[in-house]
């Protein structure tokens, strides 16, 4: 749903997008990179998707140490973690709406 919600966008982003921080090797659903304007907009948040197992209390562990190394990176200025349930819910504005508002520097969990 998300990869349809992009590509319905002006934004240049990149699926699956290896990232490697502090000698670890993560991968990122989507890196939104720019939005494609008649001057690119840089911004670079880097959308999670989570699904089920993301809640157990092992995972969300690593999540977060995934995602203070990405914010730690210059390749990401932020993070935003929607529910796999929340996901299939959203609308391109209000996608879009949630994409640009995402603060440099943090990760917002949309759930």
């Amino acid at each position: 749903k998300i990869h349809n919600l992009l590509q319905g966008m002006r934004v240049h982003f990149h699926r699956e997008r290896p990232i490697e921080v502090r000698g670890k090797k993560y991968f990122i659903d989507f890196l939104v990179t720019s939005i494609k304007a008649d001057k690119r907009e840089k911004i670079r948040v880097a959308v999670e998707v989570d699904g089920g197992y993301h809640f157990t209390p092992e995972q969300q562990d690593r999540d977060r140490k995934k995602d203070a190394d990405l914010l730690a990176s210059v390749r990401v200025n932020s993070i935003l973690r929607i529910s796999a349930k929340k996901a299939m819910e959203l609308d391109r504005s209000q996608f879009t709406a949630m994409l640009l508002s995402n603060p440099v520097g943090t990760c917002t969990m949309a759930y």
